[in-house]
């Protein structure tokens, strides 16, 4: 009896010692497993840099969301693609868009689903975030930068809102939308006119905080302990092991600036832009890596070397994302007419109240 119960409990010890092991061992075994590892870390290394120094749950919220927004746009063919995918290639529509912030909130521990709206026909014009804060789901539409509020800055429901759809043209998102551009502004009401009131039931996500399994569990602790220690060198063994030997040479240097830039390591990514850039100057990635290289100057307060950049190359698959980029870049350093002249050609729907507030000043967009 006491040799069977030793074998029980070395099996035992075994096992747990496996499951400690297991982000680790993922990296030897097939991709998908090795994916979902390396994603979830992924989104923490994320969400963790950009809340920091964040307070309470709703402002996490909005740096997520306002992080979504400035890294994925709705062009491509992200279908193709996972969540994460879509950040690496920048490329969502609204489904996906919600996904991402779906699993970033998730990863932060703040409950978050998607909602796909549906019309009178039951067909899905639209994907957007509930989330929940203060006791109730709230409303997040990272496709058009709206976060739905009543006259008094309280968040509410889809409900509430399919119950009273007249809310939705009193946003001050769409008010500014109206004085700035009415054709647009009308377009989007009856967009949505569609969906609200809600001819139907609309399809729900499983909260995204509910959904970890003990593997996630693991990952999550690892990252909790070690930080960005663990995930650097954890990547460095992704990219070696699953990324370095495989596909073509110019879509392993663009994979892996993206993945490098993405995890904050602008040293790394900035290094394989340029070897792209360099050694493959007619790549299909080109434009992709001149946006995403002009991004790494923004983000490293390099605002001159970007304006250059996209001025002498632009990318013109790019064309909504950088005029937004130099919108910002020259408000930041003082240029105001420029600056309004890039938002006036970048994507509207991007762009958040007070810009557009401050366009509308400038007059309508001809």
């Amino acid at each position: 009896m006491g040799k069977i119960i030793k074998i029980i409990l070395a099996i035992l010890a075994a096992g747990l010692l496996l499951l400690l092991l297991s982000p680790v061992i993922s990296l030897f075994v097939s991709r998908p497993l090795t994916n979902h590892a390396y994603y979830r870390l992924f989104y923490h290394v994320i969400a963790d840099k950009e809340t920091a120094g964040a307070g309470k749950a709703e402002e996490k919220v909005l740096r997520l969301f306002q992080y979504v927004i400035d890294h994925e746009y709705a062009q491509g063919a992200p279908y193709e693609y996972k969540p994460l995918e879509s950040l690496i290639y920048g490329e969502a529509y609204c489904d996906f868009q919600a996904r991402t912030l779906n699993a970033l909130l998730g990863v932060a521990a703040i409950p978050s689903r998607y909602a796909m709206l549906l019309d009178k026909d039951g067909v899905s014009p639209h994907t957007l975030n509930e989330i929940y804060l203060n006791g109730k789901w709230c409303i997040f539409d990272t496709t058009t930068n709206i976060i739905f509020k009543d006259d008094k800055a309280s968040h509410f429901s889809l409900q509430e809102l399919s119950d009273h759809p007249d809310l939705i043209g009193n946003q001050k998102k769409m008010i500014a939308l109206k004085r700035y551009e009415p054709a647009t502004y009308w377009h989007l009401c009856s967009w949505f006119s569609r969906m609200f009131p809600m001819p139907a039931a609309l399809q729900r996500s499983v909260p995204t905080i509910s959904q970890a399994h003990i593997l996630d569990r693991i990952g999550d602790g690892y990252f909790k302990l070690f930080k960005r220690r663990f995930f650097n060198a954890y990547q460095d063994l992704y990219l070696k092991f699953k990324v370095r030997y495989s596909g073509q040479n110019d879509f392993r240097l663009f994979f892996m600036a993206r993945n490098y830039h993405l995890a904050y390591r602008q040293g790394l990514a900035l290094k394989y832009y340029r070897a792209l850039l360099e050694k493959y100057p007619q790549t299909k990635f080109r434009e992709d890596a001149i946006f995403f290289l002009g991004m790494l100057y923004f983000e490293g307060g390099d605002f001159s070397k970007m304006i250059e950049l996209y001025s002498r190359e632009h990318p013109a698959k790019w064309r909504n994302a950088v005029y937004g980029y130099l919108g910002k870049a020259h408000n930041l350093i003082g240029n105001k007419q420029a600056s309004i002249e890039a938002y006036r050609k970048s994507d509207i729907f991007r762009l958040p109240t007070e810009i557009l507030e401050e366009l509308a000043i400038y007059g309508r967009r001809q």
